[in-house]
């Protein structure tokens, strides 16, 4: 799979949106991934609207030296390279930087952003010291009242990849990876979407590719849990493009809708599943797979100029 670069005309856009009480800290996305070497850095765009109240929280903090249960609830082997983490804005001044956020051996970085003007900031992760490379686990944890578009990139000539991605809300809040148009996010194994986290509260979020936008991943499960919702997933625009190497599964035991719209194309290599809470409708898409699988209870539609895998099971 082709790893996201700066070099990239536009990149993934992340967003979260939470829309409930202030000092809540509902919405999560939790990221793992590895670099190669220690000239490695990964770069996170943030832009982050007006109105942030001061005691509103924008939370960054790395797993991966000490270890322990990351957002989603993960467990994070300890053992892998000292990181530091800058937080820049639009004029690259330094807002903060974090080299260790605990005292003695566990040297896991974290920065802790109350009340953020309106900007775009940017985020690197890369190594402080005696290190090779290695896995890397990156957590952000967002307030209330915040909206925050993360672009995933990588710096140029970096080796740095993203190997999985979990993200929803904790609470009331709605979490939303949007990629915009013409740009390309890749995932060297899992997306989950609307996933629930540690803390097992019910969880809200939302996939949507813009035209021309392509995501790939080797697993994406939307709505995985009993208690997660994904409003309006979309693949929308002539262009567009999920690219899924293993198993794409809408609804299994949560409630989601997957719509395929404009002419985007969905390509799983191994089976499409409709669980018996997931709704997938074809619009003018296409949707290709090694076989389709419709589970009693799940809604699957066909509009317009659409086409659907020819082989298919239900339950």
């Amino acid at each position: 799979m082709r790893r996201v670069s700066s070099k990239t005309a536009a990149a993934g856009i992340l967003v979260l949106a939470q829309q409930n009480g202030a000092g809540a800290q509902d919405l999560f996305y939790s990221l793992e991934g590895a670099f190669t070497s220690s000239a490695d850095e990964h770069r996170f765009f943030v832009s982050v609207p007006a109105g942030l109240a001061s005691f509103d929280e924008t939370r960054f903090l790395t797993w991966h030296h000490g270890g322990g249960t990351n957002l989603a609830g993960d467990a994070i082997a300890a053992g892998s390279f000292d990181p530091k983490l800058r937080l820049l804005d639009s004029g690259g001044a330094l807002v903060a930087a974090n080299d260790d956020r605990f005292t003695g051996f566990i040297l896991d970085a974290q920065i802790v952003a109350p009340g953020l003007a309106e900007d775009t900031y940017e985020l690197i992760m890369d190594v402080q010291s005696g290190a090779v490379g290695g896995p890397w686990a990156l957590d952000l944890l967002g307030d209330a009242g915040t909206e925050i578009k993360l672009r995933a990139d990588d710096t140029a000539g970096s080796g740095s990849t993203i190997g999985s991605l979990k993200f929803g809300s904790r609470n009331a809040g709605t979490a939303q990876i949007r990629v915009a148009d013409g740009a390309s996010l890749t995932v060297n194994g899992a997306i989950s979407v609307a996933h629930i986290g540690f803390d097992g509260l019910p969880s809200s979020a939302n996939l949507t590719s813009s035209s021309g936008g392509q995501v790939s991943a080797v697993d994406v499960d939307i709505a995985p849990g009993p208690g997660s919702t994904s409003a309006l997933s979309l693949i929308t625009g002539i262009g567009s493009i999920l690219d899924v190497s293993n198993n794409f599964t809408v609804g299994q035991t949560g409630s989601a809708q997957f719509l395929i719209l404009n002419d985007a194309v969905v390509t799983v290599a191994d089976q499409a599943t409709v669980g018996s809470g997931g709704t997938l409708r074809l619009q003018d898409g296409t949707l290709r797979a090694g076989t389709l699988h419709h589970s009693s209870g799940g809604i699957f539609t066909i509009t317009g100029g659409a086409s659907r895998p020819e082989r298919s099971t239900a339950t």
